[in-house]
This record gives structure tokens, C-alpha cells and sequence, in this order.
């Protein structure tokens, strides 16, 4: 069975007030995406259609996602998260 690492995109979320950035690595630690989007549902929108871009063409089936941010900064891309990418 194919190690499951080589096809995982790490991606850390931090989230501020009016903020989300965006980095993915794949496992070699080659930068393969990075955003910066607004904090309200269009910007967890973008997010979400990019990390899907991103696992489609780099061929990727899975993503680990590190999402640093205090809780009450999250409503918008916790929930999106969840449902776009179980």
C-alpha cells in the first residue's frame, strides 16, 4: 500500500478579525499554495476551492489541516471546513 504521506497536503489556516491566511505543503515541504482571503463566507469559499484545486491537481488525496485561531474567529470556515471536506 502506497504511503499515505506522499499524498497528503499539509495545510496550516490561521485566522484573525478580518483575516484568513493560507499555506499548503505537500511532503517534501514544497510550497504549493498560499492565500490570503477576507474572514466572512466568501473568503472560506475561496479557501475551500483552492485546497481542492490544489489536492485534484497535484494529484492528492488527502489533507491535514492545522486551523490556529481563537474560537470566536472561526464561524465562518469551521463549519465549511467540516462539510466541504469529510
Amino acid at each position: 500500500m502506497k504511503n499515505k504521506t506522499l499524498t497528503t497536503l499539509f495545510v496550516d489556516i490561521d485566522v484573525s478579525s478580518k483575516s484568513i491566511t493560507l499555506c499548503a505543503l505537500d511532503h517534501e515541504a514544497n510550497k504549493l499554495l498560499q492565500l490570503e482571503v477576507l474572514n466572512n463566507h466568501p473568503g472560506t469559499e475561496t479557501i475551500l476551492e483552492n485546497i481542492m484545486n490544489c489536492l485534484n491537481s497535484n494529484n492528492l488525496t488527502y489533507a491535514v489541516i492545522d486551523l490556529d485561531s481563537t474560537f470566536f474567529m472561526v464561524p465562518n470556515l469551521s463549519p465549511g471546513l467540516s462539510l466541504h471536506l469529510l
